[in-house]
C-alpha cells in the first residue's frame, strides 16, 4: 500500500496539495539519490507523528520537474511553485515546510530535528 506522502506531486498539483493541509512538508529529490530514499523513511516517521494534526507530506521528483532545460522553467505552473517556495532547489533532498502557501523554512539534507522544528513552528 502506498502512503499519500509517497505519491509524487508536480507543479500543476502543487497548490491543490498545499490547500489540502494547513501545513505541508514537501521533499524535493529523486529516486536515484540515496539520501532522498532515506528521507522517504524519515517522512513516514514524521507523517505518523504529525498527520493527525493536519500536516501533509508530499514529494516532488526533481528529475521529472526541474531538469528538462531552461524552457521548462518558463511554464507558469513551475514559476508559481518556485515563487512560493522562494528558490529553486539546488541540492537534494531539499525539504520545504509551508503553512498554507507561505514558506516557513527550508532544510537541505536529512535533518529530521530541523524539519520537526519547522513543523512545530508552523503549527
Amino acid at each position: 500500500m502506498v502512503n499519500e506522502h509517497q505519491t509524487p506531486i508536480d507543479a500543476t498539483s502543487f497548490f491543490s496539495a498545499l490547500d489540502a493541509h494547513p501545513v505541508t512538508v514537501v521533499k524535493f529529490g529523486t529516486n536515484w539519490c540515496a539520501p532522498c530514499r532515506v528521507w522517504d523513511t524519515y517522512m513516514g516517521t514524521l507523517a505518523a507523528s504529525f498527520e493527525s494534526q493536519g500536516v501533509g507530506f508530499k514529494k516532488v521528483d526533481t528529475d521529472d520537474h526541474f531538469n528538462r532545460g531552461g524552457a521548462f522553467f518558463e511554464k507558469p505552473a513551475t514559476q508559481a511553485m518556485l515563487e512560493t517556495i522562494g528558490e529553486k532547489p539546488t541540492a537534494i533532498p531539499t525539504i520545504v515546510v509551508l503553512k498554507g502557501r507561505q514558506r516557513i523554512g527550508v532544510v537541505v539534507g536529512c535533518s529530521v530535528p530541523g524539519v520537526r522544528r519547522l513543523i512545530e513552528q508552523a503549527l
